[in-house]
């Protein structure tokens, strides 16, 4: 009898000890770390002014965005800063209402002036970001109202402006406290950054690691489901899919190969729908003859055999395009337009019209995280540029220090190539047009005045059916005069670990929605 009443205050000390801790039966399962290893990722710099796209999947559990958005990029106040906006009937003054209550990882409550602060430091001339140039053309000032309020005047009318902000778009969006930027100066903040999502920075082994902590309850995602989140740097497929299988990583990028290999072994593959294109393009069109000529660039398009590399390089797992971006048009009402044939024989004939045969350019090889085959894919589309009569020369480098080199006006002579992302909305790819189409933009592929015109008039509507029609016109364009070379519309495959939680990958560029398995369920 005595045995059982102390079995009895056992258990119930053991039930009072379990509720102090919060316990669930789905925390009880959940390790106490997430391990995500990358193919590749941003320059490391841990400042979102300075960090590349391929770095906003450890940035998005840092730091917060000005605009939110729904995991398929809609627009929405639930999931950023700003909870509510409005623009004048004429396009050029947006005003802005932010949360109240959001704290930074030090404890100061987030202002209007942070939102300003970090949207002009993202449009600053020496920012890193892929849109800097676009959020220039459209902002002519930013204005604080009152501790929760602010309004930006545009210089043209925009119905896109909160989207050249949001985290639709990528980069470029995310808020940090300006007095303690300020305080500590730009190399401090990069090594102890500072921001308001639901983890905050731990530690950092460049090349290497990046370890965040759970920064307690977040005011969209609540209790973080992880203690801790790793990310690490692995640029070999069969080392991380070695890791998957060992328990050693819990979730990466994989090869649509390993994708099927893995599944078959009973690990989850997560896809994210029509995540981006890849594609080609001439660099710097101005400045190499060849490469303004139509002629060329159609010939580049001709000479490969598309449907070759989707059968083997991509096992399938991929659709023939017209242009970028590929099915995501139909955001702008329109339908993706039949694919160039292959046709060796016609691109053969354009280069010797053209007086092109033996012509020789460079064409920059690098790994890309979602897509593991794109090296390989590099191999393949400059054999067949061989086949027809072409010098393609390959050198093996990395994306951050190519795209160093596109936006500093140094790539004249070269085609390179991307898994370049897209969106399902019709403003995004208006402002991917704008950023590699527009001759004001750093490391704009082409200078035409027409696309200028195209661009600017599509961009200054504010008559959303008009700038839908314009968009479209855009596309038909880029697709008749052959600025991209596109090999086809692929899915990004991630395997994970059997015990990490289904998510949402979502549709958003250069991001896959890691907010969304770090919640409790």
């Amino acid at each position: 009898m005595k045995n059982k009443r102390l079995i009895l205050r056992m258990g119930s000390f053991l039930l009072l000890w379990i509720f102090s801790m919060d316990y669930s039966p789905a925390a009880a399962q959940t390790k106490q770390e997430l391990k995500i290893v990358m193919s590749a990722w941003g320059n490391e710099t841990l400042n979102p002014f300075s960090e590349m796209g391929k770095g906003m999947d450890y940035m998005k559990l840092l730091y917060d965005p000005v605009f939110g958005s729904t995991p398929e990029g809609r627009l929405s106040p639930e999931y950023g800063i700003a909870e509510k906006w409005e623009m004048s009937p004429d396009g050029l003054l947006w005003t802005i209402h932010i949360r109240k209550g959001v704290k930074f990882h030090d404890g100061v409550e987030m202002t209007a002036r942070d939102v300003k602060f970090s949207m002009d430091e993202s449009m600053k001339p020496e920012s890193k970001l892929q849109y800097a140039g676009a959020r220039r053309l459209v902002v002519k000032a930013i204005e604080v109202k009152n501790p929760y309020m602010l309004q930006v005047q545009c210089k043209k009318p925009s119905l896109f402006m909160p989207g050249l902000f949001s985290d639709v778009s990528g980069s470029g969006y995310l808020v940090i406290p300006k007095d303690y930027y300020e305080r500590v100066g730009k190399d401090k903040f990069t090594k102890n950054p500072v921001g308001s999502g639901p983890y905050k920075f731990r530690s950092h082994v460049h090349g290497s690691e990046i370890k965040l902590e759970a920064a307690g309850r977040h005011w969209r995602d609540g209790m973080p489901r992880y203690p801790w989140v790793t990310f690490r740097l692995i640029p070999e497929e069969t080392t991380r899919v070695a890791m998957i299988r060992t328990g050693e990583a819990d979730l990466t990028h994989v090869s649509r190969r390993s994708a099927t290999e893995l599944q078959k072994e009973g690990f989850p593959v997560i896809s994210k729908k029509d995540a981006a294109v890849v594609e080609f393009h001439c660099n710097m069109q101005w400045a190499t003859p060849a490469f303004s000529d139509l002629r060329f660039r159609k010939a580049l398009n001709l000479a490969i055999d598309k449907t070759a590399i989707i059968k083997h390089l991509f096992m399938g797992f991929a659709q023939p395009i017209g242009t970028y971006p590929g099915p995501n048009i139909e955001g702008c009402g329109g339908r993706d337009l039949e694919p160039y044939a292959y046709d060796p024989e016609e691109a053969r004939r354009l280069i010797k019209e053209g007086g092109y045969p033996g012509f020789e350019f460079a064409v920059p090889s690098y790994p890309r995280e979602g897509c593991s085959e794109f090296q390989e894919v590099v191999e393949a589309v400059c054999g067949y540029w061989e086949k027809v009569g072409l010098k393609p020369k390959i050198f093996n480098t990395d994306y951050s220090s190519w795209r160093d080199k596109m936006m500093s006006g140094n790539s004249s002579g070269t085609v390179s190539g991307s898994n370049w992302t897209a969106t399902p909305t019709c403003g995004e790819n208006l402002t991917a047009y704008s950023v590699k189409f527009q001759s004001t933009m750093k490391g704009a592929y082409a200078k035409s005045p027409q696309l200028d015109q195209m661009i600017d008039k599509a961009s200054s509507s504010v008559d959303e059916a008009e700038m839908e029609k314009l968009v479209r016109d855009l596309y038909r364009y880029i697709y008749d005069q052959h600025l991209w070379v596109p090999i086809c519309s692929i899915n990004e495959e991630m395997a994970t670990a059997r015990h990490v939680p289904k998510w949402n990958p979502g549709r958003r560029r250069d991001d896959r929605n890691f907010n969304d398995i770090i919640r409790q369920r």
